[in-house]
């Protein structure tokens, strides 16, 4: 597992934050006698981007990584005590896998349906939609909306958008239809 200097700083930087919240933490709900410990959300949200930078450096198992990250720079529990395997995976499965699901919901795409122009349908891409759906009015919109292709060329047939042509009237369906007829 290779570690970039900048993912270093980024370890050293969350562990620190990892050091100042460890402990015992009581959530604002809990009276002042209670001994439902948990781990405060800065301790959380540290310890998840640890977990994620250990996984995109290609650690085969984050949770023993983190164990003994937090072992050797001295990071306690919220019980005060050492953090073994065990209770690193007790951190991954109440606390960091929920937040880490989060994140990935965050992360997702989010695909914005706006109406076609011509024929009212809801779509995602109207640039793929106009060229397929609307072939005769492409060169229109195209025109009239700066279209960047980004190298590619557009089958007049299909309205597919290819690197190249080679091979693709072989396969084009509508190329095949017209040929056939």
């Amino acid at each position: 597992m290779k570690i970039s200097k900048n993912a270093k700083r980024n370890i050293n930087r969350l562990i620190d934050i990892c050091k100042s919240k460890q402990g015992k933490y009581l959530p604002s709900n809990h009276g002042s006698g209670s001994w439902a410990t948990t781990y405060s959300n800065e301790f959380v949200d540290a310890s998840c981007d640890l977990y994620v930078i250990f996984k995109r450096t290609g650690s085969l198992d984050p949770i023993s990584d983190l164990s003994k990250l937090f072992r050797k720079s001295g990071v306690r529990s919220c019980r005060g005590s050492e953090f073994i395997w065990e209770r690193v995976e007790y951190l991954y499965s109440s606390h960091l896998h929920y937040r880490l699901e989060q994140l990935k919901e965050l992360r997702k795409p989010k695909h914005v349906k706006i109406n076609c122009c011509y024929c009212d349908k809801k779509i995602v891409d109207i640039v793929q939609h106009v060229s397929q759906a609307h072939p005769k009015r492409w060169e229109t919109f195209f025109a009239d909306n700066n279209i960047d292709l980004k190298g590619k060329t557009r089958c007049k047939s299909c309205g597919s958008f290819l690197k190249n042509m080679v091979g693709h009237n072989d396969k084009c369906i509508k190329s095949l239809t017209k040929n056939s007829n």
